[in-house]
C-alpha cells in the first residue's frame, strides 16, 4: 500500500524538505541572507525599469570612469552598494543578466547626497570608481525645462536650488525683471555634479529638471 504523506517523517517530506533547509541556510547566514535577498531585488527592480521607457535615465555613481573603462573595470561586486549611507546605489543587470550587474543610481527614487564620507568611491577595490572631491564630480548634468517649470507660471518654487548639496556654484536663480514673471532657473555647467536632488526634489510630473547622465 503506498505510503502516505501524513506518515512520511517531516524532515522527509520533499517540499517540507526544502522549506528545512532554505530555513536553516537564512540562520547560518544571518545578516548576509538579508543583503544578498536586497541585492537580489535591486536587481530585479533596476531590470523592471529597463523595460520601461517612460523611467528615468539612470546614473552611475559618483566618481565612475568614462563609461566603457567603468564596463571593463567595474566587478559588480556591489561594495558600493553597501558603503551608500543614502542607499542610492544598486546594482542593475547587463546585457549578460544578473552576473553582469552594474551599479547605478536613480535621481527620482533616491539621488546621491554626496554623503560627506563620500564612502563609494573609497569602497570601490577594482578603482571603477576613481577617489573625486565633492566640488570635481560630475555624473551628469541638470537640463531644465523652462516651460514645465512651475516658476514660468508664476509660483515661486525655489525647491531644486534650495536642496542643491553645492550651492550657487551649480544652480541659482537669475533674470528677474518686473513684470515679466519669476526669476528663471539656471545650471551652471562648471558647478553641477549631477547628482539629482534637484530633480528628486522637483515637484512637477514629468520633472521639470532632471540629470542627463555623463556617458
Amino acid at each position: 500500500m503506498a505510503e502516505r504523506h501524513e506518515d512520511i517523517p517531516i524532515e522527509d517530506r520533499p517540499a517540507d524538505r526544502r522549506g528545512f533547509f532554505r530555513e536553516g541556510f537564512a540562520s547560518l547566514l544571518g545578516p548576509l541572507a538579508g543583503f544578498v535577498q536586497k541585492k537580489l531585488e535591486a536587481v530585479e527592480r533596476a531590470a523592471r525599469m529597463q523595460a520601461d521607457p517612460a523611467q528615468p535615465r539612470l546614473l552611475r555613481p559618483p566618481g565612475a570612469l568614462p563609461e566603457d573603462a567603468f564596463l571593463r573595470t567595474c566587478t559588480g561586486c556591489g561594495d558600493c552598494v553597501t558603503a551608500c549611507p543614502a542607499e542610492a546605489i544598486y546594482l542593475v543587470a547587463g546585457p549578460g543578466g544578473p552576473r553582469d550587474a552594474k551599479p547605478v543610481i536613480n535621481a527620482q527614487t533616491q539621488p546621491c547626497v554626496l554623503c560627506d564620507s563620500l564612502a563609494c568611491m573609497p569602497a570601490c577595490q577594482p578603482r571603477a570608481l576613481v577617489v573625486t572631491s565633492r566640488e570635481q564630480i560630475r555624473m551628469g548634468l541638470a537640463e531644465v525645462d523652462a516651460g514645465r517649470c512651475l516658476r514660468s507660471g508664476g509660483e515661486a518654487c525655489t525647491l531644486c536650488v534650495d536642496t542643491c548639496p553645492i550651492g550657487k556654484a551649480a544652480i541659482h536663480l537669475e533674470g528677474s525683471h518686473e513684470g515679466a514673471g519669476l526669476a528663471r532657473v539656471v545650471v551652471e555647467p562648471d558647478g553641477c555634479t549631477g547628482c539629482g536632488v534637484c530633480e528628486f526634489r522637483c515637484p512637477t510630473d514629468p520633472r521639470s529638471i532632471v540629470v542627463q547622465p555623463n556617458r
